[in-house]
């Protein structure tokens, strides 16, 4: 039997957005929502927007000890009812709005068959649910009556977390041909998260293969490819062919996001 078929039917045919290595960051509910999309000009033509939200990290150090719903999450004890985040009690999502809550409306898990983790990728332990995804449903909750244009309000997002390296991850959806439209690259590695020798410069050779059509990313990146980019490009290129083409695309300006004690600008890149 195969192990990852429900994880397959959950991805296929889906408009999808990967964050690797995303940690407690949620902010792509709120930034590639409806709500907030059609309200800026500069990105208010970018269609379709992302029906699945896919996170992946490796390390639940993140969650251990700063708001329950995380910890939760980290434990596999998140239930119907309970709130992934509360920004009014956490305070460090660093949206405008300053009153965001993500409420679980459904949750599922999802064991994966994923390659067994890799050491030399990584600074830190694997999470004790390495190889396992949570399915959920979501509500956002978002608002603030001093900010009438940062107000949106409340709607729904599907959401799959899932605690794998990131690579791992990839090595599934190119053997099992799954594209994802949006690739974000935010916290990666030596950019801000834990991977060993690597700021995520791999993506942007596995893009191509994945279909990526909208690519963002912090700006100000060194763009070298580390020894373990080059360890995951080979990785990778044994699965699909050759990763030899670079990700380029058509730079669209937006909103900086903001993350705490620092403020960064992220690029948006469109398919040529």
């Amino acid at each position: 039997m195969n192990i990852n078929k429900k994880l397959i039917e959950v991805l296929k045919d889906k408009t999808i957005c990967w964050y690797p290595s995303a940690g407690e960051d949620f902010r792509p509910l709120l930034y590639l929502s409806e709500q907030y999309v059609s309200t800026r000009d500069a990105i208010k033509n970018i269609s379709p927007l992302p029906e699945l939200f896919v996170f992946t990290d490796y390390h639940n150090s993140y969650f251990d000890s700063n708001y329950k719903g995380l910890k939760a999450l980290s434990e596999g004890t998140l239930r119907k009812g309970d709130y992934l985040f509360d920004d009014s009690v956490r305070g460090t999502l660093h949206f405008d709005c300053k009153n965001t809550k993500i409420k679980v409306l459904s949750i599922k898990k999802i064991d994966i068959d994923i390659s067994e983790f890799d050491y030399s990728l990584a600074r830190n332990e694997p999470s004790a649910r390495y190889g396992t995804g949570y399915l959920m449903d979501v509500r956002i909750m978002s608002t603030d009556k001093t900010r009438i244009k940062n107000n949106l309000g409340t709607y729904d997002m599907h959401i799959l977390y899932i605690f794998a390296e990131n690579s791992a991850f990839a090595e599934i959806l190119l053997r099992e041909s799954i594209s994802v439209d949006f690739l974000l690259r935010i916290r990666y590695g030596v950019s801000f998260g834990g991977s060993r020798d690597t700021d995520g410069e791999w993506l942007k050779y596995a893009a191509p293969k994945l279909g990526v059509k909208y690519f963002l990313e912090e700006t100000g990146l060194t763009g070298i490819l580390h020894n373990n980019d080059r360890k995951i490009i080979q990785k990778l290129s044994d699965i699909c062919g050759p990763l030899d083409t670079k990700w380029e695309g058509e730079e669209i300006r937006c909103t900086p996001w903001s993350r705490p004690n620092r403020t960064i600008e992220v690029s948006w890149k469109k398919q040529i």
